[in-house]
């Protein structure tokens, strides 16, 4: 597993999570992280760690560090690595030179392109062009799939759509004091997102219509777990709104599950995604959800299963959470369809299945 990730949010729980799935079925993994020379530990290699998961770390020196290529060879040749699995535009690239070298067939996982800045616009421009040499690629959502049929790759490609933990992301499992550390009352009602603060979550717009909404109910709360590059502009919009009290930037979080239980209503405002696995993880908690119409939103969730709204829009992201919180017996409804939906269909065990068949396919 090679991956230059530096949180822990969905692509990176994934990723774990298939390590060890791999493990218990007597596959031997290693997770090797990329990373920038001075900057600290990422938590993906931390957690691997505290899960028994073999994990090394290499620092680059540059943006293609030529003595870390050659590392990964020896590594690999050392090891008698069968298959190269990367999971992002960095690693992709690092691990196709290297699976050419070596010559070990190599699969790239698509987990979304941002286009969050020109400098990830270049990155992702570059990974358009690497992914093409992959034996092999994985789609996570239809969105990312019927992307990459349009550029000829649907030979070499696999959908296999993210998965969730439902027994861990279960409200009957949950057990949280948290509601009194961070102020709630008994009569607030929550509106939760998790997400990274960056341009394309849509954060920015959840809290402006959060604001609209508060004008009108008072007994709300604003509940945003994760981090990010944005947070200081987010908490400056917060204060221009005079909601600090009211919303609650609670940063990241590792027992994500305890945080769910605390919500009422579940929104996603995100701009673009592939296949967001907090989407999965709050549908299975039985939350209620609010998500825009973009990636592979609309192929997890259908209008009968949630109410999916147009992307960047404060007016509509302002009808939708009115309409939830008026409407209590519908959120019901909703987060019980929703619920069904993600165990019948996104169950994490089925999700790793699809892959160790298409290790089996690369290795034979």
């Amino acid at each position: 597993m090679l991956t230059s990730s530096s949180g822990l949010y969905g692509a990176e729980r994934m990723i774990l999570s298939l390590a060890e799935f791999l493990m218990q079925n007597k596959n031997f993994v290693y997770l090797v992280c990329l990373r920038s020379i001075f900057k600290s530990k990422p938590e993906i290699y931390l957690q691997a760690k505290k899960k028994n998961i073999p994990a090394y770390l290499l620092y680059c020196q540059n943006k293609l560090d030529m003595r870390i290529i050659l590392k990964l060879k020896k590594f690999i040749k050392k090891e008698g690595i069968k298959i190269i699995h990367s999971h992002n535009y960095k690693s992709n690239l690092y691990g196709l030179i290297v699976s050419k070298i070596s010559k070990v067939p190599i699969v790239a996982t698509l987990h979304g392109w941002t286009d969050e800045s020109l400098k990830i616009k270049l990155y992702e421009m570059l990974d358009k062009v690497a992914i093409r040499g992959m034996d092999y690629i994985v789609a996570v959502s239809s969105s990312i799939n019927e992307k990459l049929k349009r550029m000829g790759l649907e030979k070499k490609t696999f959908f296999i759509p993210n998965g969730v933990d439902t027994e861990r992301f279960n409200s009957l499992n949950c057990q949280t004091d948290l509601r009194h550390f961070y102020g709630l009352n008994e009569s607030d009602l929550v509106i939760g997102s998790v997400g990274r603060l960056t341009s394309e979550k849509g954060f920015i717009f959840l809290i402006k219509a959060f604001a609209k909404v508060h004008s009108k109910i008072s007994n709300l709360k604003l509940l945003i777990i994760g981090d990010g590059s944005l947070r200081e502009i987010l908490e400056k919009e917060i204060v221009k709104l005079n909601l600090k009290d009211k919303i609650i930037l609670a940063g990241y979080r590792k027992d994500i599950e305890s945080f769910y239980s605390l919500m009422d209503i579940f929104v996603l405002p995100s701009l673009s995604e592939g296949l967001p696995l907090v989407l999965l993880e709050a549908m299975s908690m039985g939350l209620p959800v609010i998500a825009t119409r973009v990636g592979g939103i609309p192929y997890v969730v259908s209008n009968g299963e949630a109410i999916l709204i147009p992307p960047a829009s404060i007016e509509e992201l302002e009808k939708a959470i009115l309409f939830l919180i008026k409407n209590p017996f519908l959120r019901k409804e909703l987060g019980k369809k929703a619920k069904e939906r993600v165990t019948s269909q996104f169950s994490l065990k089925k999700c790793l299945e699809e892959y160790l068949k298409v290790y089996k396919s690369l290795a034979n």
